[in-house]
């Protein structure tokens, strides 16, 4: 059986050595072009198909003089001084940090396989996500896409003995 350019099955496409384009030595044998003609192609592809290249939320340099982390404010050295600070500002009470140890069990047990994940109780979609009606029972959770355990919370409406919320 032969597959692409009459290559038979299993066999592995062989590259030369040389960009296709300027015949240079090239510095990964496994792309067709070298980087240089690589960025021209590129240039003309996002041209032609009127892509933009990403740029950047907040492009340039952080107030310390390091680079930013993409679509971040600050690099990563002010950015955790700042969470730091951030932390220290806004503490989190008992029933935050309560809430957080149940819900880091939940995905432990999930990971585990020992609490398997089922589709929307609501509207059959697979990905959804632990709802706990009390923190208390942590793993006495209902399955909700993320629509509907939106709707959850902004409702505050609990379950019904018959379908729906």
């Amino acid at each position: 059986m032969t597959g692409k350019k009459g290559m038979k099955h299993g066999e592995k496409l062989k590259r030369s050595k040389l960009c296709y384009k300027c015949k240079k030595e090239k510095e990964n044998i496994v792309k067709k072009y070298c980087k240089k003609c690589s960025a021209i192609y590129m240039r003309g592809w996002r041209f032609k198909n009127k892509v933009e290249k990403k740029i950047s939320k907040y492009p340039g340099l952080c107030k310390c003089g390091n680079t930013k982390n993409d679509n971040s404010k600050y690099c990563r050295e002010c950015a955790n001084a700042y969470m730091q600070h951030w932390r220290k500002v806004h503490p989190k009470d008992e029933m935050d940090k309560f809430k957080a140890i149940v819900r880091s069990k939940t995905k432990m047990r999930i990971k585990r396989g020992l609490l398997i994940k089922y589709p929307c109780e609501i509207c059959g979609k697979k990905e959804v996500e632990a709802h706990h009606e009390d923190y208390n029972k942590p793993y006495e959770v209902r399955w909700l896409c993320r629509e509907h355990h939106r709707d959850l919370h902004k409702t505050g409406i609990k379950k019904t003995s018959e379908g729906g919320l």
